[in-house]
């Protein structure tokens, strides 16, 4: 393998919507680079990127894939990801490793709602972003209409370098903007606009330097190479957008965008110091080693594969490293560059490489590796909160535990996965960020792990509480052929209020944070010993059990405040199962009568949407008993703020997608428990008891 420099490498993030043709150009870049003997195919099911059979099943990319290849002294690191929005999680890990990013646009559409996220997420984290218009073979594509599609919706200041020669059927290829000829061959209707383009171009690589302005304000031009280098720079500076154009799948610009990858894209050098929490590390071969862990997968073959980004200092086989999250050491055994389902071993990674270790013991997804002595830690990476979320059932007993043991190592794959029980509704829920995400899992567990698994719509976690005030004087007595059982408890239950735990008046408080959420605020203002003390607890123990299922619809209960203040007792009968009964019974007569009400749980939503399906998004939101917050405009879309009962939002990304033609996004998160309207509240309830007589 060539010895590389910092300086040589190019570690570049393709994305783009389903559909745009990433996979494809980046199967076209890696042969035009000599690193495959023929051009995959993903309809072929022969895509270096598209290894997995699920991949190649659904043609269409799942999750992201690392290739590697050289061309023009470079060493360029391709970091291929899904277009999908189901797996929104690999474009956010991708974007944490990668020094530039290449967004690949079709032709012959406009851009998509995930283009758009991708745009703003690059922005924020200060990558370079160009653009890559493909499919220009198709009918009904348009150089122009693209560029277009683009300047309108991103607000981006865009410079073509690349241009066609014309619109589907005469496109055949493509020229470069700084050849003097270019405007005699290039597209018509940007012929007038190639001046003014190129003087952006020299412009911009001008003013990345203070000699390279004088000559160009005392000359009027630049020679080729002192623009390329300063439009390397502008591009590493964020200060221009480039363009590229072409057709991955006929191979047109491919070896155009291949070279522009080479020559103009940024290095890690270009990048510099990167913050790794409270420290900066430098891009050198010599520096201290740090790293950090951006994907996990089970190789049939070689077992558990971490891959990771080197930042800085030089990573070798067969040496000892630091895990700075899990504080333990790991041993390197092989370093693997990656190239499809090929891993080739190398000795040696410098800063903007991209490579695989096996047989990590304590290493998972987000973990920072350093060299031993150092403890730099990256800042956790943020994902979005899930938007589906199905139960999982077993279609065979004694499953179970093969069903949890193969989404433990499926959920370590993709973090955005989440597998919790719900101690309410005692379902297994898994929540991801789409149906197609959780659909795979599904289909991965009966190829991988051998066990059928069947996906129900999970069931709401509905809480209750009460709104007023309660009393009950509950007497236990029990007797049988032995000692018998007496106890009375009186009591009122009211609403519990934030601080009330705090408030000056008799009694003894304690405040008991649920496991399900929520308080029960335990007063206890018995006094002159009518319950003794430890029979006082048996009277909280009761009504710890009693709040576990409501008196509406067996649903827990939340935020009530619960008082004893006096009773009886039996000097021989009186004990502590029997204050456990009377007071569990007590509560319930006593919420009974408080006014109970039904609460479920509601979301904060946002809808992204093109701005003409704003009034059918909202009219829709309306009608699930959402609230309107508020709406942002962003380029042609519009982003709706809204808060949705949780019972509502259970089936929205398919219809979503259906009322917008796949055009809309949304995400959602947990906000609160409101009141149930008592319309909704009886059909639940009569729902909940039906249910319960079932059982």
């Amino acid at each position: 393998m060539a010895d590389y420099q910092v300086a040589d490498i190019r570690t570049i993030g393709i994305f783009g919507g389903n559909g745009s043709g990433k996979t494809t150009l980046v199967d076209a870049l890696m042969y035009a680079a000599g690193a495959n003997t023929r051009q995959g195919s993903v309809n072929e099911g022969t895509s270096l990127s598209d290894t997995d059979e699920e991949e190649k099943s659904r043609r269409s990319s799942i999750r992201t894939s690392c290739l590697n290849c050289s061309f023009g002294g470079k060493n360029l690191f391709l970091v291929d990801t899904p277009g999908y929005m189901d797996f929104w999680g690999e474009v956010i890990v991708a974007l944490a490793v990668v020094d530039s990013v290449l967004i690949v646009v079709d032709g012959t559409g406009e851009i998509d709602a995930g283009s758009r996220r991708i745009w703003d997420l690059a922005r924020e984290k200060g990558l370079p972003i160009s653009f890559f218009v493909n499919k220009l073979d198709k009918e009904h594509s348009g150089f122009i209409k693209a560029l277009d599609g683009v300047r309108n919706e991103l607000g981006a200041s865009l410079i073509p370098l690349y241009i066609p020669d014309g619109d589907h059927p005469a496109f055949s290829e493509v020229h470069s903007l700084l050849d003097e000829n270019a405007a005699d061959k290039i597209i018509e209707g940007l012929r007038g606009e190639v001046e003014g383009f190129r003087e952006k171009v020299v412009e911009a690589a001008a003013e990345t330097d203070d000699s390279l302005i004088e000559k160009y304000l005392e000359s009027g031009t630049l020679q080729p190479e002192e623009v390329k280098e300063g439009f390397r720079k502008a591009f590493a500076m964020r200060s221009i957008v480039p363009v590229f154009s072409g057709s991955a799948l006929q191979g047109i610009g491919i070896k155009e965008l291949l070279q522009g990858l080479s020559d103009l894209f940024p290095s890690p050098a270009d990048r510099g110091e990167i913050a790794v929490g409270d420290d900066m590390v430098r891009p050198e071969s010599g520096a201290p080693f740090c790293a950090r862990v951006f994907k996990s997968i089970n190789d049939p073959f070689v077992g558990q594969l971490s891959y990771l980004r080197v930042w800085s200092g030089t990573l070798k086989s067969e040496t000892e490293i630091y895990n700075s999250t899990s504080e333990n050491k790991e041993r390197v055994g092989h370093l693997y560059l990656i190239k499809g389902k090929e891993q080739i071993d190398i000795s040696r990674a410098l800063p903007g490489y991209i490579v695989a270790l096996t047989k990590l013991k304590d290493t998972s997804i987000g973990d920072t590796l350093c060299e031993t002595g150092k403890n730099y830690q990256f800042l956790p990476l943020h994902f979005p909160s899930p938007t589906a979320l199905m139960a999982i059932y077993p279609k065979s007993r004694g499953d179970e535990d093969k069903i949890a043991e193969g989404l433990r190592k499926l959920i370590a794959e993709d973090p955005t996965l989440i597998g919790t029980r719900n101690p309410m509704t005692n379902e297994y829920v898994l929540s991801g960020m789409g149906e197609v995400q959780i659909q795979i899992v599904v289909n991965r567990l009966q190829k991988n792990f051998n066990v059928g698994v069947e996906l129900r719509t999970p069931k709401v976690a509905y809480k209750e509480t009460i709104k007023g005030r309660g009393e009950s004087k509950y007497r236990h007595k029990k007797q049988t052929g032995g000692s018998g059982q007496f106890a009375e408890v009186w009591m009122h239950v009211q609403p519990y209020t934030p601080g009330a735990e705090n408030a000056e008046g008799k009694g003894k408080k304690e405040l008991i944070e649920l496991s399900w959420g929520g308080k029960l605020l335990f007063v206890d203002e018995v006094v002159g010993g009518h319950i003794p003390a430890q029979l006082v607890q048996s009277v909280k123990k009761g009504y710890l059990a009693a709040v576990k299922r409501g008196v509406l619809a067996g649903y827990p209960m939340m935020d009530v405040t619960a008082t004893v203040y006096d009773g009886k007792t039996h000097p021989v009968d009186s004990k502590d199962i029997a204050f456990q009964i009377a007071g569990r019974q007590g509560f319930k007569e006593s919420a009974a009568a408080a006014q109970p009400i039904l609460m479920e749980p509601i979301m904060k939503v946002d809808v992204s949407v093109p701005t003409e399906y704003m009034g059918a998004i909202t009219g829709d939101l309306n009608s699930r008993r959402g609230r309107i917050l508020g709406m942002t405009p962003a380029g042609t879309r519009q982003i709706i703020q809204a808060q949705v009962p949780m019972a509502e939002m259970l089936k929205y990304t398919p219809e979503l997608r259906s009322l917008t033609g796949g055009k809309g996004i949304f995400t959602m998160e947990f906000e609160g428990y409101e009141e149930v309207p008592a319309n909704i509240a009886q059909k639940v309830i009569a729902q909940a008891r039906k249910d319960s007589e079932e059982e």
